[in-house]
């Protein structure tokens, strides 16, 4: 209901301050954008809470020791902070590609035809659309053992990345 054209919540703010607010499911420039916005919000929650633990972990003297060694709030912040909160950054990294590359429902239902010209439609969805709506159960097949390949290929990047990044405190 938010990105509804008439009635959205969106359009409504956006009407509060002087400006027509597009039809964001119905417009080839505005679909996508539509989409990213609803899945970043869906996802802020987890990943601030994810990272607010992550934080509070961090130990207290590290900073204390920085701060008597005379680095700044900057240095501090890179040399400790970025490093403590690495393996929730490849975690929600890691999820959060794999969980994009399944987006289905939120497309199926805020756009059940793929948008328009198809501007909205997305592997998991185009996959479910050749095998139920068309039928070609083997052509969807094969796409989804390329899809999960592809998963597993940047997922694998991904933590060979991650060790190579590694670091520890003595």
């Amino acid at each position: 209901m938010g990105f509804n054209g008439d009635f959205g919540l969106i359009n409504q703010g956006l009407a509060l301050v002087g400006i027509d607010g597009p039809n964001w499911l119905q417009d080839t420039n505005t679909v996508k954008p539509a989409l990213i916005i609803m899945a970043i919000w869906k996802g802020l929650g987890y990943s601030m809470l994810l990272y607010l633990a992550a934080l509070q972990s961090v130990p207290r003297y590290l900073y204390e020791a920085a701060a008597l060694d005379g680095a700044s709030a900057w240095q501090q912040f890179r040399h400790i902070t970025i490093p403590m909160v690495r393996p929730v950054t490849f975690f929600l990294i890691v999820t959060s590609i794999i969980g994009g590359s399944q987006i289905f429902v939120e497309i199926n239902i805020m756009t059940p035809t793929g948008g328009p010209e198809f501007q909205s439609a997305s592997i998991v969805w185009y996959i479910w659309q050749k095998a139920f709506d068309n039928l070609q159960m083997g052509y969807a097949s094969a796409m989804s053992v390329v899809l999960g390949l592809l998963v597993f290929a940047i997922t694998f990047i991904q933590f060979r990345l991650n060790r190579r990044n590694q670091f520890s405190i003595d």
